[in-house]
């Protein structure tokens, strides 16, 4: 104990400068920066008995988020591939808590792998049975008068069984404003009654509820898939749909490329558009992929313009459904 109590005498001063440094490197500040983020092999996430082989790979594309330090900060305005935006831009409701943005996130990565698995069977014409379709909320309005979960899964609307959201509209249109309705809902396997109250938005009669559709099926072959509890979203969708299409057929799409891009998918195969495509594109530029796949519209105009600019060596193919990538792939020599 003298030992350290001498050592602290001597050193102090250098203690203290260490201290400060280290508090001065690691405060967060209330901004967060995106930069691109690498590929993630898409075979690492799929399991399917007996699937075929590729000589090729899928890879999902992602962005890196931090949190702000003054030394980040500072490197920010010095890294043209990093963008920096405050805290409460990315913050969607400063009410919500950090538990229901997660659990949206991951609610929002199963509905995409559920479409995913669904298009994929289909292209294939391999056995898929479709059981349930149920809508979940993902997100309530700081206006709702609701005892409603995010996460609860809606299966009745005044006694009425709800598969979309079109079911639920005609009920809503026939209250008044301030009017209850009656949800009976599944939370954690559970079954639970809720209610929401009738609300004004913008003139129109709403609950101040995000829905999704949810659907739940059998397939043969079973697919299983490993992402991890951190992860989360609909943007590999697509990519995912793409692979698992390849993995069920005899035909070896890859035809050896390392393959990236992204986009959302639905059950029809249509690929939606997703935010941060100029940090995919420059993971997968620098991962050395041969092809990035990029939704139709504004993301695969900037994709198009951010490889012009950069001189990327990259192709930059443009998908609006599965069919697009699938007919490139099978064309390409």
């Amino acid at each position: 104990m003298k030992k350290i109590k001498a050592f602290i005498q001597e050193n102090y001063m250098f203690l203290l400068f260490y201290l400060v440094l280290a508090s001065t490197l690691t405060y967060k500040l209330p901004y967060y920066i995106y930069t691109s983020g690498g590929i993630l092999k898409v075979d690492d996430r799929i399991v399917i008995p007996n699937k075929t082989e590729s000589k090729g790979s899928y890879n999902l594309c992602y962005v890196k988020e931090l949190q702000a330090t003054i030394p980040t900060y500072l490197m920010s305005y010095i890294m043209p591939e990093w963008d920096m935006v405050k805290k409460e831009q990315v913050t969607i409701d400063p009410n919500e808590s950090q538990e229901d943005m997660e659990l949206r996130d991951r609610l929002y990565l199963n509905q995409a792998n559920n479409n995913a698995i669904i298009t994929a069977f289909n292209k294939a014409s391999k056995d898929i049975k479709i059981l349930d379709r149920r809508l979940m909320v993902l997100y309530k309005d700081k206006t709702a008068n609701t005892n409603i979960h995010i996460g609860d899964e809606i299966i009745e609307v005044d006694g009425i069984k709800i598969e979309k959201f079109d079911d639920i509209a005609p009920i809503i249109n026939n209250k008044n404003f301030g009017d209850r309705i009656n949800l009976k809902v599944i939370y954690k396997d559970k079954e639970y009654d809720r209610y929401a109250e009738i609300i004004n938005i913008k003139d129109e009669k709403k609950l101040g509820l995000v829905l999704e559709k949810m659907v739940y099926f059998e397939s043969n072959p079973e697919v299983k898939l490993k992402f991890k509890n951190s992860e989360g979203g609909p943007s590999g969708g697509f990519m995912l749909s793409l692979a698992i299409y390849d993995y069920l057929i005899d035909e070896d799409l890859t035809k050896g490329l390392k393959l990236s891009g992204t986009g959302t998918i639905d059950e029809d195969g249509n690929v939606g558009e997703i935010d941060g495509v100029k940090y995919k594109l420059a993971g997968a530029v620098k991962a050395k992929s041969d092809v990035f796949f990029a939704p139709s519209g504004k993301n695969y105009e900037l994709a198009k313009e951010l490889k012009e600019k950069y001189k990327y060596k990259i192709d930059v193919v443009e998908v609006k459904t599965i069919d697009d990538a699938i007919n490139y792939l099978k064309d390409r020599n």
